[in-house]
């Protein structure tokens, strides 16, 4: 039986949770320029009816570490960027460890965007893939991924590797539209 998004936001009301839109999806290399690269790649979340939140780390050359980094965000509804339908002027600093934010509104609802961050010298992030919620009140299903953390000391982590790979390989109407990311757990370990 389908859950109903009413029940779903009842069972999450009560629960920690973040939710992504596709942002664990990324589709294109990052390009790492001399002087300045991005470790944790990108991420997007909250995601609204006509908005969503998109994130990016872009760590300088730790020798140089400027007061400011200048980056530009891209938007577009396709991967290959021909049409943008933003380009905004960002900068982060070590105020926030060189973290980057930007919340976008005016978007279509149920709508799927592409996203990266721009660098001097060349410098790119990977390309991203957000989705806005759909309207309120839509009626429709959503097809969602539950994730959580592993230990990194332990294990392989194929099943991440699977879940990008199917959802690279599916068909759009069949692609994850929405990530949940169930948390953190606490490592136990017992040393003799």
């Amino acid at each position: 039986m389908p859950i109903t998004r009413r029940a779903m936001l009842g069972l999450l009301s009560g629960s920690t949770f973040f939710l992504t839109a596709g942002g664990g999806f990324a589709a294109g290399p990052a390009v790492n320029a001399p002087g300045l690269s991005f470790p944790q790649g990108v991420a997007s979340g909250d995601p609204q009816a006509d908005a969503v939140m998109l994130w990016t780390r872009a760590l300088p050359d730790q020798y140089a570490a400027p007061d400011s980094v200048p980056l530009v965000l891209q938007l577009s509804r396709d991967g290959d960027f021909s049409e943008l339908l933003l380009q905004v002027q960002l900068a982060t600093g070590p105020d926030s460890d060189y973290t980057v934010r930007a919340y976008i509104d005016g978007l279509e609802p149920d709508s799927t965007y592409y996203y990266r961050f721009l660098g001097g010298g060349g410098s790119r992030s990977r390309t991203g893939r957000t989705r806005t919620a759909p309207p309120p009140g839509a009626e429709r299903d959503v097809r969602l991924a539950f994730v959580s953390c592993q230990n990194f000391e332990d294990g392989y982590y194929a099943s991440w590797a699977r879940l990008l790979a199917d959802d690279s390989a599916a068909p759009e109407e069949d692609q994850i539209q929405f990530v949940l990311h169930l948390g953190d757990f606490i490592y136990e370990r017992c040393w003799n």
